[in-house]
Formats: structure tokens, C-alpha cells, sequence
């Protein structure tokens, strides 16, 4: 499994976060089962004790799964760039060791 983590800090952190969270969940939601591979999609707020003021979290089956995700056409480039209010971002990938192999 593959854990893909994006962090952005907002250039106005004040700004509608509902909005921005339900534009968000409409954009990734629907990749979750549309991507194969994309086992699922996580968007929060930092309440207060982060660094940064939005994360996303996707758990994938494997890196193939992570390209396909990366080039899927809804993609946060693609959908986002124009509404992008992002000062910063930090991207993570992560390999986890399979369950069944510990």
C-alpha cells in the first residue's frame, strides 16, 4: 500500500473553509473507485496545532495506482489550479509493508 499525503498553507488562512472543503470532497470523492487503485481519499483542517492549514491523505494500492491517481484528468492541477489560494505545499509518499508479509 502507498500513503500520499499533501499539506498546503492557504494565502489567506481566514478564508470560507466550508467552501473550499465541499469544492474539495467534489473534486476527490468521485476518484475513489473511478482511479483504479485509489482505496481512498482524506481531506482535513488543521484545528489549531498543525503547520499547515489543509492536508490530504490517499491510501493506493501500489505506486502504478499513485501515477494513475497523479494523471487522473480531475487531478488538484487541473481542477484546483485556478482556485488555488496556496502560499506553500508539502507532498509525502509513504510505502507501507504489507500485512500479511509482517
Amino acid at each position: 500500500m502507498i500513503r500520499h499525503m499533501i499539506f498546503w498553507d492557504l494565502a489567506d488562512p481566514n478564508m470560507d473553509r466550508s467552501e473550499l472543503a465541499a469544492f474539495l470532497k467534489s473534486t476527490f470523492d468521485p476518484m475513489v473507485g473511478a482511479v483504479p487503485g485509489l482505496r481512498c481519499a482524506h481531506i482535513g483542517f488543521d484545528q489549531g496545532m498543525g503547520t499547515h492549514d489543509v492536508g490530504l491523505c490517499c491510501d493506493l494500492d501500489s505506486l502504478e495506482a499513485l501515477a494513475a491517481y497523479q494523471d487522473y484528468p480531475p487531478m488538484w492541477p487541473s481542477r484546483v489550479g485556478p482556485r488555488n489560494t496556496s502560499k506553500s505545499a508539502a507532498a509525502w509518499i509513504w510505502r507501507c509493508r504489507n500485512e500479511q508479509s509482517a
